[in-house]
């Protein structure tokens, strides 16, 4: 995995699709990305049980010891959406 640094993007007035330049390295490597208008820009925010609903969307990180299962972390899509994972 390689970290950069986001500069700060452009809105293209045809399709309402952002630009942004990753730099990362210090050699000055670079990267240009296209962000389609379409894409989901979600946020994680803790949450009670309250959020999980039947029929709600999750993604579960879990420890398997013996036959027990652990819920280490659980995100769980709000409004209908799919957790990105």
């Amino acid at each position: 995995m390689t970290h950069g640094t986001v500069r700060a993007g452009k809105v293209s007035a045809e399709g309402g699709a952002r630009t942004l330049t990753v730099s990362y390295g210090k050699d000055g490597g670079a990267k240009t990305i296209v962000v389609p208008s379409d894409a989901p820009i979600v946020a994680f925010e803790p949450a009670g049980k309250q959020g999980l609903v039947p029929g709600a969307k999750v993604f579960a990180v879990v420890a398997k010891d013996g036959g027990k299962t652990d819920g280490k972390l659980v995100a769980v899509g709000r409004d209908g959406l799919t957790p990105p994972m």
